[in-house]
Order: C-alpha cells, then structure tokens, then sequence
C-alpha cells in the first residue's frame, strides 16, 4: 500500500475527481478518488494511506454540492472495506449509527467483508499487491458522449426546491471537521477543490456557502465555471479524458504553488483556475 517517495500529494473525493485528475499528467501525486464516494470513506482512507505513507503532505478534498449535500451512503458493495473499521473511534461509531439510515449503517459494516475485496488484502500477506487492486481508488480514463443526454435529462428536475447551506447533512459536517482535525495533527496541507462542470450546472453552488459559513481559513480551489468546451465533458458533471488532460496544467500549478506556500490565498486560486493562457495552450 505503498506510494513511491516523490509521491507527496493524493487526491479524493467521488466521481468528479476520479474522471479528473489524471495522476499520470500530475507530476508527485496520486489519485484515491472513487465514484459514489461519502465522506466518510475518505476519512478513513485519508488515515490509511497516510500511515502508509508518512512523507504524504499535501492533501485535495473534492468539495461539491455532490458529496457535501448527500447524508447517506450511496454506490455498490464494494466502496466500504475490511482496512476501514479500525479507523472509526467510538464516538465515529455511534455517530453513524445515529445519523445514518439502517441502510447506510448495513452498507458500512456488512459491505466490509465483500470477497473482492479480502481477496487482495490476504493476497498482501504472500506477495506484493498493486495498490490499485485494493479498490480505494483511482484514476478512470473516462470516454463518454451523453452530455446532451444529461442536459435533457436535468430538465425534469427544474423547479424543484433548491437546497442551502443550511440542509449540510450534520454527518458529513462531522466527517469534513474530522478530516481537517487529521491533517492538523498530521500536518498535511489541505485544499478543498472543485472540478469543472459543465455551464449547464453552474448553478448548483451550495458547496460555495458551506465553504463561507464552515472553513472560510481552508483554500477553496474552485474551478467549477472554468470555461472548458463541451467536447471536455462526458457529461454534465465529469470530465472525459479530453477534460482531464487540459485541467491537468491548472492542477500541477497548484501542486507547485502549496509546496511554495503555507497557505494559498482565495482570489489566487481564483486567478489560476482561470488561467486563459493554460487554456489556449496549443499543446492540449
């Protein structure tokens, strides 16, 4: 479970980064992102793979209305694991039980002992294992047209109530703080991100007040409106492979900003996820 020395920075978060972040064009970091992931789930593999990894120092935090908003756990059996229960302390126990549904609560502690997943762990025993075969995560080269589709689709739920700041599900307020609280223990820089959407969701921007109202001292690097073309997008939420590889440059300058700086101001993250000069590179 182990990462290479110069690998000193690891991503997370669900979908929206795993399709994202191609670690392969980013130099010293590793992508642990999954599709359907909750927070909860990155607070546990946030420990794992830094006691795994102790020269692990920079920390991203997929931080949308996507993951912030949803107080259940979503996605196939595969997404807890037998390496997590040791990670939960008492008082995360019992807040689970508390705040999760029964079906949630079963997920997180039935799904633990799923077979393709004690598989690679009692193989680690005899032989080498790649960390990609423990399925905590990474990197998924996306190849997908159905951003019309998508767009179509999101019609049906136009006039719905739209959501607040105030509807943050108390778990996943609990599971950021403990997150953060980590990485201060730890110190591991940490940076919450947004990845670029398509313009036709522009307005889901809950993630935006949650920032303001709960950790307005963590940098926010929110590229959600970077102006990408419509050929960048699987759909209206993930970036294709097209995607990931343009906003690879804006993440490496990041990369390079926070090993330069303790902190990263707002309105310079701002200016960088805006960077028009990257975007018109002719190499991409």
């Amino acid at each position: 479970m182990t990462l290479p020395k110069d690998c000193t920075t690891v991503f997370f978060g669900n979908s929206t980064v795993e399709y994202s972040v191609n670690d392969s064009l980013i130099g010293s970091s590793f992508n642990f992102a999954r599709g359907w992931e909750s927070l909860v789930y990155v607070y546990a593999k946030l420990q794992l793979i830094k006691e795994n990894n102790p020269h692990i120092d920079t920390v991203f935090i997929g931080f949308d209305d996507i993951i912030l908003l949803n107080g259940e756990l979503v996605g196939n059996s595969r997404m807890s694991h037998l390496y997590f229960v040791e990670k939960y302390s008492a008082n995360d126990w019992i807040m689970n039980l508390k705040e999760f549904s029964t079906e949630s609560n079963y997920k997180l502690i039935n799904h633990i002992y799923h077979i393709r997943l004690t598989l690679p762990v009692i193989k680690s025993f005899f032989s080498k294992v790649d960390i990609r075969d423990l399925k905590l995560g990474g990197y998924s080269w996306l190849i997908r047209d159905k951003l019309a589709q998508d767009i179509e689709r999101r019609k049906d739920s136009e006039g719905r109530p739209r959501k607040t700041y105030k509807d943050f599900p108390i778990i996943c307020r609990y599971y950021v703080d403990n997150i953060l609280d980590y990485c201060r223990k730890k110190d591991i820089t940490v940076f919450f991100i947004n990845i670029p959407k398509h313009k036709s969701v522009w307005a889901d921007t809950v993630y935006r007040d949650i920032h303001r109202e709960y950790y307005p001292d963590v940098p926010l690097i929110d590229c959600m409106q970077m102006p990408l073309p419509d050929s960048c997008f699987g759909d209206c939420i993930h970036l294709n492979y097209k995607g990931a590889r343009m906003f690879a440059p804006i993440l490496s300058k990041c990369i390079l900003l926070a090993n330069e700086y303790d902190t990263l101001q707002v309105d310079e993250i701002y200016t960088l996820s805006n960077d028009s000069s990257i975007l018109s590179n002719p190499l991409l």
